[in-house]
């Protein structure tokens, strides 16, 4: 009986590892069963629908494992950022070979990109062109201050545009051939070169006001802002171990040493980014395609990225001789983002022999539900003009001038356009917002659309209002409760209108005056004509006794 119970228990464990998609090699001193543990309790507080999680040594890989909702460690993910040292390494691999020099000026090998005279290869390496991080490939132009590093994909689509110009060859196969083949990723592709393979990718999802919702990433010829060479590669997670490889031997057969140290250690400071603002927490620097950095006293690089409906991220432990790759399938920026990079970092610390911190149950659900409030709150607030324009006709025709409704115009028109400008001109455009934001670019459209109703409302009934007197000024109704409870005829006040409209320097107290005085003479009036019926009969009487004595 305790035989068929430990047969029983083993073949459970199997089924368990199979349909897990969990394959382990065992390593003394790695805690790969600490990282499963850890990552399985930490997807549902971040809310991440999969990910697909593989270390490496120099030797061997240790530990491969899909979790969520894909369930194959073959599934194929976006790179994102992560691409950018493959095209590095392409673009070092020509200058071995003495094709280009890395201080050439990119215009000598692409005279297209004129914009760019005096701006070299090494700079485009290390992101230091003073290229900004919106621009695109058709308006490309070094706006911001050359030798800062500033994150732009055209930096990297320009390098791969060089690879092919210089070899001859496609980007895909120039890498192929130089370095992806020579490491066994023969799994790593681009949609570009083989659209075929749209179905072999994992299942990926945009965010929705914290709702993941799935959408297949769908190559783009025309995309000016990303290209294949600068995010769009292909791969999967056992591909990117043998990756990574490949550099905790420092290029074994595949690439120079002096060629991976240039890579990782010829690097810029990152001075435009705090500390807290870095994935670690700690200071910075630019290599080729790597950040590298020191955590907890150790050497560390690494690279992440987040696309439309995906994250990545990569990372060398040299002094461990040990590296880890994890592809996430949600790309939720606004909160996921963070909690996936808390993730990251958990698994860091555990191969470091740290201890991981754990992210709130509730974390993910109470930031995007105070997001999802203010949005909201937005909403409502924009809304509100549209349904209080009877509120504002009354008040307009009791006491408006031409001041007030320039303010209105402006906060509801005005205001909103500049929005449109300054955030799509000097933020980022709104069509690359919406590829990563796409809720917020949303609402934000909703609300700019009520302001301009309600804006247009008020225009409009102002200019009936006056139209409307000029026309038939006997006609526009009798008479006007105003808030003391007396009458005054509207008559007058829509003369005190376009009499204040004409008049911009009056200010809206001495129109407030104005109306009061107006107000005050009609009472006059009112108690005058009460008197009246006296005289009358008093004229009355005289008249009679004259004729009496005639």
């Amino acid at each position: 009986m305790r035989r068929f119970y430990t047969v029983m228990t083993a073949v459970a464990l199997t089924v368990a590892t199979v349909f897990s998609g969990v394959s382990t090699v065992q390593a003394g001193g790695y805690h790969e069963y600490d990282v499963e543990k850890y990552v399985m309790n930490q997807l549902s507080a971040a809310s991440v629908p999969g990910v697909s999680v593989s270390i490496v040594s120099d030797q061997k890989e240790i530990y491969s494992a899909t979790f969520g909702v894909d369930g194959k460690t073959q599934s194929d993910y976006v790179l994102g950022n992560l691409t950018q040292s493959m095209t590095a390494l392409g673009v070092l691999s020509l200058a071995e070979d003495g094709e280009i020099k890395l201080e050439d000026d990119i215009t000598t090998y692409l005279p297209k990109y004129s914009a760019l005279k005096g701006v070299t290869i090494e700079k485009l390496l290390h992101q230091t062109t003073g290229i900004k991080k919106e621009t695109m490939l058709d308006q490309v132009k070094a706006e911001g201050k050359e030798g800062i590093y500033q994150n732009a994909y055209v930096n990297y689509s320009i390098l791969g545009e060089l690879i092919e110009s210089v070899s001859g060859e496609t980007y895909e196969e120039y890498l192929t051939e130089n370095i992806l083949d020579a490491c066994g990723m023969t799994s790593t592709y681009s949609l570009r070169q083989n659209p075929e393979m749209q179905e072999e990718m994992s299942p990926a999802y945009k965010n929705y006001f914290g709702y993941p919702v799935a959408a297949k990433y769908q190559y783009n010829a025309s995309d000016q802002w990303a290209t294949v060479s600068s995010g769009y590669m292909i791969s999967d997670v056992k591909d990117m171990g043998k990756y990574l490889q490949m550099y905790l031997k420092e290029g074994g057969d595949v690439v120079n040493p002096e060629d991976i140290a240039g890579v990782l250690q010829n690097t810029v400071p990152v001075i435009n980014k705090s500390k807290e603002d870095s994935l670690y927490g700690t200071e910075e620097a630019y290599g080729m395609g790597w950040m590298a950095t020191q955590y907890k006293g150790t050497d560390l690089y690494y690279q992440s990225g987040v696309l439309e409906n995906q994250m990545t991220m990569m990372a060398l432990i040299p002094d461990k001789k040990i590296g880890f790759v994890m592809l996430f399938n949600g790309g939720d920026y606004l909160v996921g983002k963070q909690l996936m990079e808390k993730i990251c970092v958990g698994v860091t610390d555990i191969l470091l022999g740290e201890k991981a911190a754990n992210i709130p149950s509730n974390s993910y659900l109470l930031q995007h539900g105070l997001i999802d409030l203010l949005l909201l709150i937005i909403l409502v607030g924009c809304s509100l003009p549209i349904f209080m324009t009877g509120i504002w006709r009354k008040r307009a025709a009791a006491g408006f001038h031409a001041a007030r409704l320039v303010k209105d115009i402006f906060i509801q028109i005005v205001l909103p356009t500049a929005v449109l400008v300054v955030v799509q001109k000097e933020i980022f455009p709104w069509k690359l917002l919406y590829r990563i934001v796409p809720d917020v670019v949303i609402v934000a459209v909703i609300a700019i659309a009520l302001l301009y109703i309600g804006g247009l409302l008020k225009l409009l009934r102002s200019v009936a209002m006056v139209v409307r007197y000029k026309l038939d000024p006997e006609g526009f109704h009798a008479s006007l409760t105003v808030q003391d409870g007396e009458e005054v005829q509207a008559g007058e006040l829509m003369e005190l209108v376009l009499d204040t409209s004409d008049k911009s320097e009056e200010t809206e107290a001495e129109v407030e005056a104005a109306v009061a005085q107006t107000q005050q003479e009609a009472a006059s009036q009112t108690s005058e004509a009460t008197e009246t019926p006296e005289a009358t009969e008093t004229s009355d009487v005289s008249q009679t006794s004259e004729s009496e004595q005639k």
